[in-house]
């Protein structure tokens, strides 16, 4: 593959993007956030990576100053507790344990996961859902099990990890962009 094939393929893998779907996106973080509530992102592998990214972009940028700051919490960056639950518990359980003392109505769930069926992300997501929360996921693929049951599905269709998490990363980015441009208007 040569740069131009793959700027190529990501130019028509933006314009292929549910413009409702990333909208209804930013509607959900922004209610989550102006309702003082809790954004949770996960991931793993590379998802894990841009979950982390996501975190720390939203919780540092979308708000100037030290009022009106967001919850968010990366369930991807603390190695003891994932590699605890995973030892004693099973991975599947990683990222919903985390949440178990902390989500609840009202809170959001995004998930990231090329394949839509990790099993540690399925279940945090079944998981928010058990609490009252809602989910937003971002897959690639065929979207697996997360397009289902998702609250607002992030789905790009396509087949290559690298152009589905790049994909995902640039939807992070739209999200923290659009919240901070609603939150400093």
């Amino acid at each position: 593959m040569t740069p131009n094939e793959y700027l190529s393929i990501m130019k028509s893998l933006m314009d292929k993007s549910d413009e409702k779907q990333l909208e209804a996106a930013v509607d959900l973080i922004y209610e989550t956030m102006i309702n003082k509530k809790t954004v949770f992102v996960a991931g793993n592998g590379g998802s894990a990576a841009t979950a982390n990214h996501f975190a720390a972009d939203f919780g540092k940028n979308v708000v100037l100053g030290d009022e009106g700051r967001p919850r968010v919490m990366s369930l991807c960056n603390d190695a003891s507790s994932i590699t605890a639950y995973a030892n004693d518990e099973g991975y599947e359980k990683a990222f919903y344990r985390q949440m178990a003392n902390w989500a609840g109505s009202g809170d959001t769930l995004i998930v990231i996961s090329a394949s839509g069926n990790s099993p540690s992300v399925v279940r945090a997501a079944e998981f928010m859902h058990s609490r009252g929360g809602k989910v937003i996921a971002m897959t690639g693929f065929g979207g697996g099990r997360l397009r289902e049951i998702a609250d607002v599905s992030l789905y790009i269709d396509e087949h290559r990890y690298e152009t589905v998490e790049d994909t995902h990363a640039v939807f992070c980015h739209l999200i923290v962009s659009c919240v901070k441009s609603r939150v400093c208007a």
